[in-house]
């Protein structure tokens, strides 16, 4: 279990504690525990401290920041075509944002809360999830396993991290004080291996 204490505003670790825990100790699952201490260090376990074979199962108590963390410290690991055979991934909610969880439960056709979520940890079956590969100017290659978002919606979702402490709120509150204070983001797009001008050449290049 990789569980960040911090997570959804201390919500994770209650989550684990009073939630998740008992029912997977009573399906008689091992459970080693190990609580993250700073950012990227779930990213640097997953990536240099675990071995094939040590576990069955990384599972995340979080929102989709750690998640995000565990896959990219997976994807980056030289072995990980060996690896990915030996361990399968399982996720429960303790995060501001729990988009992977959300998706997850309801294909399977289960209520978004922490015991279901739990319950389909405990029964182990897999499935196949997509990932997007991103080429980044300055942080090299990156695996996003949801969306991948620029300009205001990446400012609300990355920025706003600096009041996480009021929860939810801070998508809302941060968006709000984007359209306020607008500002410009600057980037260029590469579509079907072109460079793309502008949404005219987009359309045209896409209808045919």
């Amino acid at each position: 279990m990789l569980l960040n204490p911090f997570g959804g505003a201390g919500i994770a670790d209650s989550n684990w504690e009073t939630k998740a825990r008992p029912l997977l100790e009573y399906a008689h699952m091992d459970i080693t525990v190990r609580y993250t201490e700073r950012a990227k260090h779930a990213q640097e376990i997953c990536k240099n401290q675990l071995q094939q074979g040590q576990y069955d199962c990384i599972v995340a108590v979080s929102g989709d920041g750690l998640i995000h963390e565990i896959i990219n410290g997976l994807m980056n690991r030289k072995d990980w075509p060996q690896f990915k055979d030996t361990v399968t991934l399982g996720f429960i909610q303790g995060g501001t944002g729990n988009g992977l969880v959300s998706s997850i439960l309801k294909q399977s056709g289960e209520e978004l809360c922490v015991e279901e979520a739990s319950f389909i940890v405990a029964k182990g079956r897999r499935m196949h999830m997509d990932l997007t590969e991103i080429d980044a100017e300055y942080d090299g290659r990156i695996y996003s396993f949801l969306s991948t978002a620029w300009a205001v919606v990446a400012d609300c979702d990355v920025n706003s991290e600096m009041i996480r402490c009021i929860g939810e709120a801070r998508w809302t509150l941060w968006g709000i004080m984007r359209v306020i204070l607008m500002k410009n983001y600057f980037g260029t797009l590469d579509f079907k291996g072109f460079y793309v001008k502008n949404k005219h050449q987009y359309e045209d290049s896409y209808n045919n």
